[in-house]
């Protein structure tokens, strides 16, 4: 089995309502909850279990 991983940041708040407060009708925009936002540094993909351990 394996997980998607990456590693991120969390947004300020302040950023999190301005991107929440953006036209949600905006086309090839999938919005997702503010709660959920993050800044992503790295995406490793799928990455099998025994590797997860060693990252």
């Amino acid at each position: 089995m394996s997980k998607r991983l990456f590693v991120a940041i969390d947004l300020p708040d302040s950023t999190r309502q301005l991107l929440a407060d953006l036209d949600p009708h905006i086309r090839g925009v999938r919005w997702t909850e503010p709660e959920q936002m993050h800044l992503t540094l790295g995406f490793f993909g799928d990455v099998p279990d025994n590797v997860e351990l060693k990252l």
